[in-house]
C-alpha cells in the first residue's frame, strides 16, 4: 500500500513537472497606441544682434529657430506653438512685450513631402504672431510620416519707442500631438 501511494505521488509529480516557469503567455488587448519621434535642434534668440539696423527694420530674425532633423510617426500628428510670454523685460519698459502676450511671430519653411502649413494659417508664406493661447497649429501630416525635414524662423518685433535696453528673456514652446 505504501508502495501505491509513492508510486501515485511520483506519477502525478512526473506529469505535473513540466517546467512552466520558462513560459510566458502574453494576451494584448485594447488599441495600437500612436508612436512618435522627433529630432530637433533649437536656437537661443541673441537679442545683441539688436542695433540701429535691426531697430529700423522693426525687428531681428532668427533663421531656423527650430530646426526639424527628423520626424516619423505612425499616425497623423500636428505642432502647435505657443509664445510662453516674456518673463524677464528691463525696468522701466513700457511697450507690447508681456507675460503672456507680444511681438513674437513665425514662419515655416524648408518643409519635406509630406509636412503641411496648417491649413487655413499664413505660416508658410509670411510671418504670423503665435498666442499664448496653445492653439496656434502651425505643422500637420496627412498621416503615417518618416523622416520628415522642416524650419522654423522666427521674428522678434522692435520698437524705437519702447524698446529699451536691457535684460529681456522669451519663452517659445512647440508641442507635438496626435490629429
Amino acid at each position: 500500500m505504501l508502495w501505491r501511494k509513492l508510486l501515485f505521488i511520483i506519477m502525478v509529480q512526473f506529469v505535473f513537472s513540466t517546467d512552466y516557469s520558462r513560459q510566458i503567455k502574453v494576451d494584448f488587448n485594447g488599441e495600437d497606441r500612436d508612436l512618435t519621434s522627433i529630432n530637433w535642434n533649437g536656437t537661443n534668440i541673441d537679442f545683441t544682434t539688436v542695433n540701429i539696423s535691426a531697430l529700423d527694420a522693426g525687428y531681428i530674425e532668427i533663421q531656423d529657430l527650430v530646426v526639424i532633423s527628423e520626424l516619423s510617426s505612425n499616425s497623423q500628428i500636428k505642432i502647435t506653438a505657443t509664445h510662453g510670454g516674456w518673463s524677464t523685460l528691463p525696468t522701466g519698459y513700457t511697450g507690447d512685450k508681456t507675460s503672456s502676450t507680444g511681438d513674437v511671430q513665425i514662419k515655416i519653411d524648408n518643409l519635406a513631402s509630406g509636412f503641411y502649413v496648417y491649413s487655413g494659417s499664413n505660416y508658410g508664406n509670411e510671418y504670423t504672431a503665435i498666442s499664448n493661447s496653445g492653439s496656434d497649429h502651425i505643422i500637420e501630416t496627412a498621416g503615417a510620416v518618416s523622416g520628415l525635414t522642416a524650419d522654423i524662423n522666427a521674428r522678434v518685433l522692435l520698437d524705437w519707442s519702447t524698446d529699451i535696453t536691457g535684460n529681456y528673456v522669451l519663452s517659445l514652446d512647440f508641442t507635438v500631438t496626435n490629429y
